[in-house]
């Protein structure tokens, strides 16, 4: 029998998360045993989340929960590479913000202890209620620790060191510290159309295991590099195991380039064989380096609100259009 698995159509090989630890692989089969003697209970918790959702936020379109299975449902993407710098926040943002001049509601969560989704918006509204404390305390809920922002439609759910206390109180759990993002999904109100997740480097991290354990799609931005190139294998051997062990619903939507300078020949180079590299996941749809990128987060906005004609923009425009056909394929 073959010992190669088919994430989207890429052949990976089947190994110990890319040579990662033993634990990881552990708590991932430790939370999929979890996950089916909670899935009774987040049914029955599921209807009273989504009255106080409603309560919170106005009763909004008819639509489901995030996390549960059927037409109209709220979809929840995360941005993820296991290496740094590689562009997610600003992805995670000008995605979200390319939907919402769409006319759709979306929703930031920074599951980053860096915060940097957090400090590149600026919030409106900020309640006192954080995520740690909707972790910590039963009484509080997802819509209780939402933030405004300034653009209509586009809300955040701060990260950085106010992760800290959440942190230390899943790593107190007794059991199902990984189930604890996907217990909470269905309190997400239920007028979002989309819901990203700005999640930190390590694929090690509690956070983003949860993550994974939780979401729909992944997204998967890298740079045109060396480093890049071969460590995407490791975030797609983490994804196929967290779909065999738990989260079969998972997906891998693609992997795209940033900071591409298109006049490099290097670059180039890549631009031409990076579909070929990776057959059905390679995104055609890149992002130009571009200084508006950078001056976008210190005005605290979106590319597209910032600079709408900026070259980036239109191609965070394309990659919307790509992975909106991907999710519907």
């Amino acid at each position: 029998m073959s010992n190669r698995v088919e994430t989207r159509g890429l052949p990976v090989k089947r190994g110990n998360f890319g040579g990662r630890s033993q634990g990881q692989a552990a708590r991932l089969r430790h939370a999929g045993r979890a996950h089916a003697h909670q899935a009774g209970r987040d049914q029955a918790r599921h209807e009273h989340d989504a009255v106080h959702a409603r309560h919170h936020h106005g009763a909004g379109r008819k639509r489901r929960g995030a996390g549960a299975k059927g037409g109209g449902e709220v979809k929840t993407i995360a941005i993820m590479n296991q290496k740094g710098g590689r562009g997610k926040t600003p992805s995670a943002i000008n995605l979200a913000g390319e939907l919402v001049r769409r006319g759709k509601k979306v929703l930031i969560m920074d599951m980053d202890t860096q915060g940097n989704a957090t400090s590149n918006l600026e919030l409106t509204e900020v309640p006192a209620t954080t995520l740690a404390d909707v972790i910590c305390d039963k009484d509080r809920r997802i819509p209780d620790a939402i933030c405004h922002t300034s653009v209509e439609n586009l809300d955040v759910i701060r990260g950085g060191a106010l992760l800290a206390p959440a942190l230390t109180a899943m790593q107190e759990l007794p059991f199902g510290r990984d189930m604890t993002l996907r217990r909470l999904l269905p309190q997400i109100p239920q007028d979002y159309d989309f819901v990203f997740f700005d999640c930190s480097p390590s694929l090690e991290s509690l956070f983003n295991i949860n993550v994974l354990v939780a979401v729909q799609y992944i997204l998967i931005p890298i740079k045109v590099d060396k480093n890049s190139i071969e460590g995407y294998n490791v975030m797609l051997e983490t994804v196929q195991n967290v779909r065999e062990l738990v989260n079969p619903d998972i997906r891998v939507l693609g992997i795209f380039m940033t900071a591409v300078e298109s006049g490099s020949t290097l670059d180039k180079e890549m631009i031409a064989s990076f579909p070929q590299m990776l057959p059905e996941l390679a995104f055609r749809s890149y992002i130009r380096k571009n200084i508006d990128v950078k001056k976008a987060p210190l005005a605290l906005q979106p590319l597209c609100f910032f600079s709408p004609r900026c070259a980036a923009t239109a191609d965070y425009a394309a990659l919307c259009d790509e992975m909106l056909e991907r999710m519907e394929g």
